[in-house]
């Protein structure tokens, strides 16, 4: 009845990532055009519950004409997209899921993967040296760097070297993640006639701010500190904090894509640092993006630079900080199982600004509906909310899709056993269970357990509809096997 499919012999845990990063060394072995390195897109727990939503290592270094090839670290699906400093594109742009620009990149266009599926992988040739970002078109935010050295350059670190970072970087994310799922809780509030209201969680309140800290460049003293933080749909506010200015001195400062110690081209202008008499200074930017903007968990760095302008020296770095994120999803709702009373409501909140869900309850014995029709088109009896928010234990309820920071009620009226899925991960083991008692002692008052607590926004990120197609595309494919 649940469509908790798991592809047996494809299963890729910590585990089997681990040992894909410790070996594939083996293969990265110069050849006569180069060199071919590997990183993972994604990577997750041995039962799937948490996934990485970051490139594994997120910097590698490597030389004009390798190849690095990406695979996938787990279940869930990834773009590898290099945007070349352009916008990232539309909603309805096919670009999102097709690949895009073929196997070599020389620093200019649009040059994708599209949508990486259980299975498969993708090699990119680099032509160029470079400072290169790029990220996953399907969960805004997940970001890596490329850096091209010149022909013949002295590599930094070695294939295996590379491994052992990623799985490191890897486990720091998912370590975030099972931070917050600790942090989870079931939480009511007294609902009308001795009734009670449950808010419950599907996935984790993944952050959306970063801090970022600045340290000298240069021999500077400059010193300080960034908060990016959302206020908006795609409104992003940066505040710098430094010290160590020359008094009434003016220093530029942007927000660049790579890092700190190759530098990279300015994404981003902030507003000028003016120190006062005692050598601080604090700037407040508002950047104005798409509703679908977020902050690259790799591939952003502040730089503070001597002015008071950018001409000849006054480009010299003289505090500097790379922004870093550990993203991570949680394919899981909480609690799993929930007790309650006939009467109750149910409040399902999506609380990660990465990812998109449902809360689907199946007819029992009947298949539950495919996300899209033979003709590849979005069924909309599957992805539109559907029942209504009173349950009776039969019929096809649907929240729909779930955007970040978006909620699902139903209030049970039927004593019984009531099993649901999120019907894009639900082969993750996305899947929960209500369990509704009768009210034994009438015209008493329940005690709900824990304060009722605020639902979280997620004013940064409005995933497109591209990212629904995606993951839709992924269940189709993962159906057909």
């Amino acid at each position: 009845m649940l469509r908790n499919k798991v592809r047996r012999g494809y299963t890729l845990s910590i585990a089997t990532g681990t040992i894909i990063l410790a070996f594939i060394f083996l293969s990265g072995v110069a050849a006569a055009q180069g060199t071919t390195w590997h990183v993972l897109a994604g990577g997750q727990t041995p039962d799937m519950a948490l996934q990485g939503l970051g490139f594994y290592p997120g910097v590698i270094t490597i030389n004009e004409g390798d190849t690095i090839n990406w695979t996938l670290g787990g279940d869930e699906p990834h773009t590898v997209s290099f945007l070349s400093g352009g916008p990232v594109p539309s909603p309805d742009s096919p670009e999102v899921l097709l690949p895009v620009g073929g196997s070599v990149y020389n620093g200019t266009g649009h040059v994708s993967s599209g949508l990486m599926l259980p299975g498969t992988s993708y090699s990119l040739n680099f032509l160029k040296p470079g400072v290169y970002t790029y990220q996953c078109l399907i969960h805004p935010g997940m970001g890596g760097i490329v850096i091209v050295q010149s022909a013949g350059s002295p590599y930094l670190f070695t294939q295996e070297q590379y491994a052992t970072q990623g799985k490191q970087e890897l486990q720091m994310d998912l370590d975030a993640g099972q931070q917050l799922v600790e942090n989870l809780s079931l939480t009511s509030a007294p609902g009308p006639n001795g009734t009670t209201v449950w808010q419950a969680a599907a996935d984790i309140p993944l952050p959306t701010n970063a801090n970022v800290l600045l340290t000298p460049q240069n021999n500077s003293s400059v010193t300080g500190s960034a908060t990016l933080n959302f206020t908006g749909p795609g409104i992003l506010q940066v505040q710098v904090k430094v010290s160590g200015l020359a008094p009434n001195s003016v220093h530029p400062e942007h927000i660049h894509a790579g890092t700190c110690e190759a530098g990279g081209g300015i994404t981003f202008p902030l507003n000028n640092l003016t120190a006062g008499a005692d050598g601080t200074a604090t700037s407040t930017t508002t950047i104005n993006g798409p509703p679908w903007l977020a902050v690259l968990s790799r591939g952003w760095f502040i730089n503070v630079h001597q002015g008071p302008t950018m001409s000849g020296s006054g480009a010299t770095s003289i505090s500097c900080g790379d922004v870093v994120k550990h993203d991570s999803a949680y394919m899981r709702f909480t609690p799993g199982t929930l007790k309650i009373h006939t009467g109750d409501t149910v409040t399902w909140t999506q609380t990660n600004p990465m990812e998109i869900h449902t809360v689907t309850f199946p007819v029992p014995g009947q298949p539950v509906p495919e996300f899209i029709l033979p003709d590849l088109s979005v069924n909309p009896v599957a992805a539109a909310p559907a029942g209504g928010s009173i349950y009776n234990g039969t019929g096809f309820f649907n929240s729909g899709i779930l955007q970040p920071g978006q909620n699902y009620t139903l209030l049970f009226t039927k004593p019984g056993t009531y099993d649901y899925v999120c019907l894009i991960h639900d082969n993750m083991g996305m899947t929960g269970k209500v369990e509704v008692q009768p009210v034994t002692t009438p015209n008493v008052t329940r005690t709900p357990i824990g304060p009722p607590t605020s639902i979280p926004e997620f004013p940064s990120v409005v995933l497109p509809v591209s990212a629904v197609l995606g993951l839709i595309a992924f269940l189709l494919y993962r159906r057909r096997e």
